[in-house]
């Protein structure tokens, strides 16, 4: 599966959010913080959507998630 993540920094004006590919052992729901490569470095970012569908690009994976106590509610 493959998760639209928004990142805690603004990299660009035009593109707020980026895909990431979820590995198989990591239980992600939208809302939960994770950790993704980014730009040679890490950072952090929030899922926003998940989607089964395999984007048309190569996707780099979500590395870790971050405390589950920080999940955000979908009402938020």
């Amino acid at each position: 599966m493959f998760a639209e993540v928004l990142l805690n920094h603004a990299y660009s004006r035009k593109q707020k959010s980026f895909v990431y590919e979820i590995p198989e052992d990591l239980n992600a729901e939208i809302g939960s913080g994770v950790v993704v490569p980014f730009r040679n470095k890490k950072e952090a970012g929030i899922i926003l959507k998940i989607n089964k569908q395999k984007p048309e690009f190569q996707t780099k994976e979500i590395s870790q998630l971050l405390d589950p106590n920080l999940l955000l509610k979908k009402w938020q």
